[in-house]
């Protein structure tokens, strides 16, 4: 046996083995994950079924966050834009000889806000909101602000 400052060294433990004795060990099993795959009466596994739940979940809501997103505030709005647009002059109840001078408009993922200031009327505020919250058709309504 080697000794290296009183401690026995690796080598000294394998060569006091046989080597049929090493190759033929059971493979060292942490004791938990041991009691839980001899499933004794009074052992529980750990239940899985809330945790994957929760999982499910927070990708369901990344799911409709991102979709929200895409579909209010990314993807092309020029329908809608055309159709605010309509709507404003009709509010103003000058049509197509309404003149816009200005337009500003906020897309967020709750929905759309644009203000017109058409010349001769004042300020018209169109706001869009979807039927659901980030799915469906648009329902606008125009309102009046008042010229500045």
């Amino acid at each position: 046996m080697v000794t290296t400052r009183g401690s026995t060294t690796l080598r000294s433990i394998v060569s006091t083995q046989p080597l049929h004795a090493i190759r033929s060990a059971e493979p060292v099993v942490p004791r938990r994950v041991a009691e839980w795959s001899s499933s004794p009466r009074g052992v529980r596994r750990p239940n899985k079924l809330v945790p994957r739940t929760l999982s499910l979940l927070a990708w369901l809501a990344a799911a409709a966050v991102a979709t929200g997103i895409y579909t209010n505030v990314v993807a092309d709005d020029s329908a809608l834009r055309q159709r605010t647009n309509e709507l404003a002059r009709e509010h103003a109840g000058c049509g197509e000889r309404c003149h816009v001078g200005e337009m500003q408009g906020r897309r967020t993922v709750l929905g759309y806000d644009v203000d017109y200031a058409i010349d001769g009327v004042g300020k018209v505020h169109v706001s869009c909101r979807r039927s659901a919250l980030i799915l469906g058709e648009h329902a606008c309504e125009a309102q009046s602000v008042g010229a500045r």
